[in-house]
């Protein structure tokens, strides 16, 4: 039986370097006050968890606070025009989820 080993297999690859450019980019006036009120949000709901002391079983509602926030960075729409934020606005009351076959 013939095994590759992790070094052996790198070789077969052959990928190209990686490159990796970083790129520091500015919001306009409207994204920056939406971005800082979803930051004054997503605070004050970690505020809360830290507070009561459940912020080890909220997890998973931290990390759906943070992807909010990086959503919002690369488009605000995602965010903006969500079923959780549109509820908050009063934009719409209820949300129904239809399974199709």
């Amino acid at each position: 039986m013939l095994r590759r080993t992790k070094k052996g297999r790198a070789a077969d690859l052959g990928l190209p370097p990686r490159i990796v450019t970083l790129r520091k980019d500015c919001f306009d006036v409207k994204e920056e006050g939406y971005y800082r009120l979803l930051w004054d949000e997503s605070r004050a709901q970690l505020n809360t968890y830290i507070q009561v002391g459940t912020l080890m079983n909220n997890y998973a509602n931290i990390f759906n606070l943070l992807t909010r926030m990086r959503q919002a960075v690369h488009h605000p729409y995602l965010v903006e025009y969500s079923s959780s934020a549109l509820a908050r606005s009063g934009r719409i009351t209820n949300v129904v989820y239809v399974e199709q076959p």
